[in-house]
């Protein structure tokens, strides 16, 4: 995707880093402000949603297709995130990206219901329930 406020985790964590830790040069790490989404799970999702906050952003979500007891992120790095502020939304699988000009203003999520409760094989149906979700920017952080 072409959005000026859109990345890919791989891309987002490689310009934090190097200007972070390899230049030793903060101040020239991307700048952010307002609601940053993270759309993910995983370990890499909750690095991006972390670093956005240290970024400047004023408000990090973080919305997966799954639920809480189905996430692929560890307690080391899923406990910290919860206690530093970040939001979580579960169950939400990402449709489109609403497009204004060159940025990415808004995401589109269907509600993804679990169907069984099998710990070892849950099974997921969206419900044809769409909703938006307003960005300021976006971090996607699956399937880079």
């Amino acid at each position: 995707m072409k959005a000026k406020n859109f990345s890919d985790s791989k891309t987002f964590l490689t310009k934090v880093y190097k200007s972070v830790k390899l230049e030793g040069k903060p101040a020239e790490a991307p700048r952010l402000k307002g609601h940053v989404l993270v759309l993910g799970i995983g370990d890499t999702a909750l690095d991006c949603a972390r670093s956005a906050f240290r970024l400047g952003a004023e408000r990090v979500s973080v919305a997966f297709r799954r639920g809480f007891q189905d996430i692929r992120a560890n307690d080391e790095i899923f406990d910290p995130a919860r206690w530093e502020g970040i939001n979580f939304i579960p169950y939400s699988a990402p449709i489109s990206y609403k497009i204004e000009g060159d940025r990415v203003v808004a995401v589109q999520f269907d509600k993804n219901l679990p169907q069984n409760t099998d710990p070892e094989d849950l099974k997921y149906t969206k419900t044809n329930q769409p909703y938006d979700l307003p960005v300021d920017y976006v971090v996607q952080a699956f399937g880079c």
